[in-house]
């Protein structure tokens, strides 16, 4: 009987041992065995499998061949039924199809505990120790982004997070790689679609969407394939420097605000440091009047022409504010009841905000900005880097320095005075001697 013929084969898998599919190992160790077919076999690969039937056909599926040669078990051992039975029809428990093996081979021995459970023996396509998954060539880049990554993305990311990396992926990512199957991506395309990018901030989202959907699905699929996005080298940005206000036009732009709609939520960016969706979804009942306690929790997003409310950036985003004095006061003249900016998109808040401050001929920056403008004052006021951080609601202080602290003049000498005078008092003398000859 030849082991190449499918219909021996099926019929055999049912009655049970493959013996005769390759005699020559019949009678042999299970070492031997090995040793044969990995002599004869070009690009032979040799796992053992130790464990209960189920965890070593969960094994077998999580690292799958795309074709193997022989599986050799344990005769009448528990992992053989099973195996036979995965070989026959598909294994719903286990989510995988027929596994493809062309034959099994029993062995035999007199303690079996101290033997695999399994060996199995296959060739490899590219290379020994490496299997390539026949379910991983199914489905190309659009595929998996469409039918898989973004409905699960969905159920766990914020709309809005959803909506700003499916118009990157839609924009650059499956016009250039969206018929492309994983294994099919060059490394060395892939670098020269990066550097086509006329910005370096363009081009590191874009790839940084391309290298989440490869790895989700290779994750996803336990498969065993290149990763292509692993040798790609980004553009250099640019130092981000955002505009700011300084304590000057900080005053004269909610003077310009008073009286407006929109004064509340102006007061509240730029004294609190808030993020635009997080000011824009403060409701009146959420701020205590009395202590000045301002509960964050939630934020108010524009999402594909609507207007969403959806939970915090993160964990620590979700956090409470404290108003200075001064916005306490005014917000109690102007309180209303639900939400601060009555119900008006963020968008339009932002444009409203900006046009008023436009027809006052005032300083102007924008919400986001508003939030750069209260960090870098605060910083400027002595605030430690770790408050600051904490009350902006990041997770770690390297986002705040990297994002949102403007190295202004005010901070760098306040620092250097504070060395100096450190300096001074070390040395024992006056300020105008410290350099003076001994």
């Amino acid at each position: 009987m030849s082991c190449h013929d499918p219909d021996h084969e099926r019929e055999n898998r049912r009655e049970g041992v493959v013996d005769d599919a390759v005699p020559s190992l019949r009678g042999r160790s299970l070492q031997s065995r090995y040793a044969l077919l990995g002599g004869r076999l070009p690009g032979c690969v040799g796992l053992l499998y130790r464990g209960e039937p189920d965890n070593a056909l969960a094994q077998l599926v999580d690292f799958p061949a795309v074709r193997l040669e022989a599986l050799v078990v344990q005769r009448d051992g528990p992992l053989m039924g099973r195996m036979l039975e995965a070989l026959v029809q598909p294994d719903h428990l286990l989510s995988c199809t027929p596994l493809s093996v062309r034959a099994i081979v029993a062995h035999e021995s007199p303690d079996p505990g101290k033997i695999p459970s399994a060996l199995m023996i296959g060739n490899a396509r590219k290379a020994p120790g490496i299997f390539e998954s026949k379910r991983s060539r199914a489905m190309n880049i659009a595929e998996i982004y469409e039918i898989h990554y973004l409905p699960e993305k969905s159920k766990k990311r914020r709309p809005s997070t959803v909506a700003g990396y499916d118009s990157s992926v839609r924009l650059h990512v499956l016009p250039r790689w969206g018929s492309c199957e994983i294994e099919d991506i060059d490394p060395d395309d892939l670098q020269e679609w990066v550097d086509g990018f006329d910005r370096a901030g363009a081009a590191e989202k874009a790839y940084k969407c391309l290298r989440q959907i490869v790895r989700w699905w290779i994750r996803a699929k336990r498969l065993h394939i290149p990763d292509p996005t692993l040798y790609v080298e980004l553009p250099a940005k640019e130092p981000y420097r955002p505009e700011v206000l300084d304590a000057e036009g900080v005053t004269a732009m909610l003077r310009g605000m008073w009286g407006h709609a929109m004064e509340a939520v102006a007061i509240c960016s730029v004294t609190m440091g808030l993020r635009r969706g997080e000011a824009c979804a403060l409701t009146w009942g959420d701020i205590n009047l009395k202590t000045g306690e301002v509960r964050v929790n939630k934020s108010r997003q524009c999402v594909g022409g609507d207007v969403v409310t959806e939970g915090t950036k993160t964990d620590k985003s979700t956090r409470s504010c404290y108003l200075p004095r001064f916005a306490i006061n005014r917000l109690r003249q102007i309180r209303g009841k639900g939400l601060i900016t009555g119900d008006v998109s963020p968008d339009k808040v932002a444009r409203s905000i900006k046009s008023q401050c436009r027809r006052m001929g005032l300083p102007h920056v924008s919400m986001t900005n508003m939030r750069h403008t209260w960090a870098t004052l605060a910083i400027e006021a002595g605030i430690g880097i770790e408050t600051v951080a904490m009350m902006l609601g990041h997770t770690d202080i390297s986002t705040a320095y990297d994002h949102y602290i403007v190295p202004r003049r005010a901070i760098c000498v306040a620092a250097q005075q504070a060395v100096e005078g450190l300096l001074v008092k070390s040395a024992g003398k006056p300020r105008r001697m410290l350099l003076a000859a001994a």
